[in-house]
């Protein structure tokens, strides 16, 4: 059994951090996966892939707002409310849509968010 040691840092350090890890999934990890799946010929891994890759782009811009807004002191203007797809992890700030923009997941299926 793995153990995984963690480190708390500030939530300056912690945003920098995720912003640099959605950086590497959206622009090496994800393209390079989705290459290996098409060169397999794996539809649903493509399908899979996708979603996740168009996901962490978004997550990546998420993140930058809060750093910005940490950075601005203006935190408390940040949406309180999210809600995420349960097949895709895409991600709303305040209201769902009818469908999710990336899975077309009906909105019922959303996971909200009210509390970290």
């Amino acid at each position: 059994m793995i153990t995984p040691e963690y480190i708390v840092r500030s939530t300056k350090e912690n945003l920098e951090d995720a912003i640099k890890g959605e950086t590497y999934e959206a622009t090496t990890m994800y393209p390079q996966f989705l290459t290996v799946a098409q060169q397999a010929g794996d539809q649903l891994a493509l399908i899979s892939l996708n979603y996740a890759y168009k996901t962490e782009k978004k997550h990546k811009v998420m993140y930058e707002k809060a750093l910005a807004a940490l950075q601005n002191n203006t935190a408390n203007t940040l949406p309180a409310v999210f809600y995420v797809c349960s097949t895709c992890g895409n991600t709303y700030e305040t209201t769902a849509p009818a469908r999710c923009g990336i899975s077309m997941t009906k909105s019922d299926r959303f996971i909200k968010i009210v509390s970290l």
